[in-house]
């Protein structure tokens, strides 16, 4: 008789949740420069963000930073990768 286990059948465990909505802080690691810096293109315009109601922190969403990237060439350095 095989011994019952909490854990989940092999192969059944669930997806990690897809992250839709980046700060500024992990956008800046991901691209190489400052929070300030992502902070300043969004309220520029440059970059589509949200600024989160009765805060200072900002919200990017992966769409728009994935076409941010490659308009402005951030990309190419994930090719090689």
């Amino acid at each position: 008789m095989r011994a019952r286990s909490n854990l989940p059948p092999r192969g059944n465990e669930p997806l990690p949740p897809v992250r839709e909505w980046f700060t500024t802080g992990q956008v800046a690691a991901r691209l190489g420069v400052s929070a300030t810096q992502v902070s300043r293109w969004i309220d520029s315009g440059r970059l589509a963000g949200i600024r989160i109601p009765a805060s200072r922190d900002r919200r990017v969403h992966i769409a728009a930073l994935r076409a941010f990237e490659i308009q402005y060439g951030y990309d190419r350095a994930r090719r090689n990768e």
